[in-house]
């Protein structure tokens, strides 16, 4: 039979769309024992080949794949079901008249159903169609799904049908970032097509953004410049009843940490750019957003890495200064290995500009060992490299934000942390150690990646360039809330912040309205206080020297 075909063809016929979000209700790629994986199969005979499963009908009526959601797996609340996702071979092998009918059909407890129609396939059982099928919006499924039913129609005696692939999911639609909510956008979101008609990625081509199970579906590619991105592994998202995807590796699919496989900047010499750096051993993702009303927002995102991969990376490729024949490089403006400088970066920009980091230092693995990384990393004060750069002659924090394995992950009460893929906050890391140390001084660092950014009204996105490996993405967390304090602080560029006493113990007061505002150690650059008002506790800060910004304006001040 023709289902090898199945593992070398990918083609798809899908609407491409601006929209950044979509729900994912069921996906399932099928193997060569459909019972086995929870499905009964009527109208046929059946014969497995290559791993997949085909029919041959008996020409008495459709062929059918039935799946009892009430004894098998998969989610029966699809409130806004609208699309359905079909991969299959149907008809002869002689290209006769189209006339196969593929359909969904989802049917609830009490008798109530949608049913997706797909276009009539062509009667060749050598080539694998993969298609679209939609409802009205207005037609989703109110009620539990019990039974989805794959039907193939107008089938004659002894013609071939077989599917390998569903999915159930929503209409696309633009998220909203509003005032007063925190909205989570998932790793798989990203852009299907850029809004100016930059493509982003796709993983089969023409749009489609699809969620699969095996590696040979799952590796995604650059539409613009020809780089791959690795895979997706199965990841928890925010959302307790939905699994969801995350980034496995955030770097090109045949990527090797250890050498550089990409361009030089002439025919001879082992020199590379900062963009050859990050085209070989980074990627990126873009993801859009709508923002009704101004407001200020902090940004997270859930990421983390495995000890026993992180540990080999941070230690660098080894090739740095060697000759190109031997996979080697040098960088302008760099004297130090690419992948040791950068495991784990990335960089956030919004709208094309790069975030500052609202860390200012990182847990740099230097040839420790596991427990000893796993207590520098829960310890920002016991030696963490500083990641600063000068500007303007001050110290600011970089546009560079490290990924790190958790800590807390694996089994850090036993002597074995780090050990698996953990994607974490680094806000609810260290909140959950303080909790446990009881250590007060980390509450500094339960702050969000991305302090105090301010968002127009209209439409934003996000860009996430990954720097090297190796590390896994899951999530962006935004938290947003009203502009009213800063707008009323900038609004006269004329009036000077005042904020008193200039030598504080427990308390400052900011003359005027109550205003959004920061608290930022002068000597580190780590913002420590954040919040809305005009008296702000500095009660639990140590001694040192502090400013306090509201908007783009500084006050200086010394906590005794």
């Amino acid at each position: 039979m023709k289902l090898k075909l199945l593992h070398l063809v990918l083609c798809c016929l899908l609407a491409t769309s601006v929209f950044a979000h979509r729900e994912d209700y069921f996906g399932f790629t099928m193997g060569d024992n459909p019972e086995s994986d929870g499905w009964t199969v009527t109208g046929g005979t059946g014969e497995a080949d290559a791993g997949l499963f085909g029919i041959i009908a008996d020409g008495n009526g459709p062929v059918i794949w039935t799946r009892d959601l009430k004894t098998q797996a998969g989610t029966r609340e699809q409130p806004y079901v609208s699309q359905a996702i079909l991969k299959y071979i149907s008809g002869t092998g002689n290209n006769g008249v189209a006339h196969v009918v593929p359909k969904v059909i989802l049917e609830g407890e009490n008798g109530e159903s949608v049913t997706f129609t797909f276009k009539t396939a062509p009667d060749d059982d050598s080539r694998v169609i993969c298609d679209t099928a939609a409802i009205s919006a207005g037609a989703a499924f109110e009620g539990e799904v019990r039974y989805i039913k794959v039907i193939f129609e107008n089938l004659k005696k002894d013609e071939y049908v077989s599917f390998n692939y569903i999915d159930l999911a929503s209409e696309w639609f633009m998220p909203e970032v509003k005032a007063g909510n925190t909205i989570y956008i998932q790793a798989e979101d990203y852009n299907e097509y850029w809004i100016n008609n930059r493509k982003a990625y796709s993983p089969i081509g023409g749009g489609a953004n699809q969620y699969r199970e095996s590696d040979a579906d799952l590796y995604i590619s650059w539409q613009d410049d020809g780089a791959f991105f690795q895979s997706w592994t199965l990841g928890n998202g925010h959302k307790d009843d939905w699994y969801g995807r995350a980034v496995k590796n955030m770097c090109p699919n045949g990527a090797t940490w250890s050498t550089y496989s990409g361009e030089y900047i002439d025919e001879t010499s082992n020199k590379i750019t900062i963009e050859n750096a990050k085209k070989n051993w980074g990627a990126w993702l873009e993801y859009t957003f709508d923002v009704p009303e101004d407001c200020i927002v902090d940004i997270s995102l859930k990421a983390g890495s495995h000890w026993s991969a992180y540990a080999g990376v941070s230690g660098g490729t080894g090739k740095y200064g060697k000759s190109r024949q031997d996979g080697g490089y040098v960088i302008d403006g760099m004297s130090e290995d690419w992948v040791k400088r950068y495991c784990a970066g990335v960089v956030l920009s919004l709208d094309d500009s790069n975030l500052a980091s609202n860390w200012s230092s990182y847990p740099k693995n230097a040839g420790l060992s596991q427990l000893e990384y796993a207590a520098l990393a829960s310890d920002p004060l016991s030696g963490w490299t500083n990641t600063q750069i000068t500007k303007d002659g001050n110290l600011v924090n970089s546009d560079t934000l490290f990924v790190y394995p958790n800590p807390r992950s694996g089994d850090p009460d036993h002597g074995n942390p780090m050990n698996v893929w953990s994607t974490y906050y680094k806000s609810d890391l260290y909140k959950e150690l303080m909790d446990l140390s009881k250590d007060e001084s980390l509450a500094a660092y339960i702050k969000p990646d991305y302090a105090n950014v301010a968002l127009s009204k209209g439409r934003h996105t996000i860009k996430i360039q990954s720097l090297a490996p190796m590390w896994h993405f899951d999530e962006i967390k935004i938290e947003a809330r009203k502009a009213t304090g800063i707008k009323n602080a900038i609004a006269n560029d004329s009036e000077k912040l005042i904020v008193y006493p200039s030598i504080a113990t427990d308390f400052l007061q900011i003359k005027g309205a109550e205003v959004d505002y920061m608290v930022i150690d002068l000597r580190s650059g780590i913002v420590m206080l954040n919040g809305f008002g005009n008296t702000i506790d500095v009660s639990g800060l140590s001694a040192g020297i502090y400013a306090v910004r509201v908007g783009e304006k500084v006050q200086r001040f010394i906590k005794k």
